[in-house]
């Protein structure tokens, strides 16, 4: 599980995001400090969603600011953000759908700029013209669809770049990136909002 850590230099608090944290560092995760640090540290919307949904497991053991937090990101079931918000449910899930969506059109957007870097010229067309047809850029962007390797219930645009749509086309890599490479990188900005 991913965690917020922090350490203490010459006065200056010092938080990171990390796996494993190393020692002179304390663990400080919790729903309040992902809220507080994810912006500061540069983690976009969907990255702190998905962190409230892991700290969503102990729900029974949370505090009600903490479950109000997690229901406002739409962090855990349905059923417990419209018990938790009540009637202002409709008001967060507007909020949630709007953030979701810009969040998703930016790391989309963030992607492409990764792919133009790492291939020719030619070959930027050579894939946005295969996906294109497909319109998984859109249900992607306007619905959220990711793919079934993420739990939806029909193929996405994951789907495409795991599965052998993007490793399928013949691409001129530049900066000494391989296919491999590309699908890596552009995962990591897609699902995880790494870049």
């Amino acid at each position: 599980m991913i965690k917020i850590a922090i350490r203490n230099i010459a006065g200056f608090d010092e938080p990171v995001i990390v796996e494993t944290i190393e020692e002179g560092y304390t663990d400080i995760t919790s729903v309040s400090n992902w809220i507080k640090y994810g912006d500061y540290l540069f983690r976009d919307y969907k990255y702190i969603r998905r962190r409230l949904q892991e700290e969503a497991i102990n729900w029974d053991n949370l505090t009600i600011d903490d479950k109000t937090i997690i229901a406002q990101y739409q962090a855990t079931t349905e059923d417990r953000c419209k018990a938790t918000l009540t009637d202002s449910y409709a008001s967060y899930r507007t909020d949630w759908g709007k953030r979701s969506k810009e969040c998703r059109e930016f790391r989309y957007e963030r992607a492409i700029t990764e792919l133009t870097v790492n291939i020719d010229v030619p070959s930027r067309f050579i894939v946005l013209g295969a996906l294109n047809p497909t319109g998984l850029e859109s249900l992607y962007k306007n619905v959220g669809l990711e793919g079934t390797n993420d739990g939806d219930p029909m193929p996405g645009l994951f789907n495409w770049i795991e599965d052998g749509g993007l490793g399928a086309l013949q691409l001129t890599f530049i900066n000494g990136y391989t296919m491999e490479g590309l699908i890596t990188s552009l995962m990591q900005i897609l699902r995880h909002g790494n870049y």
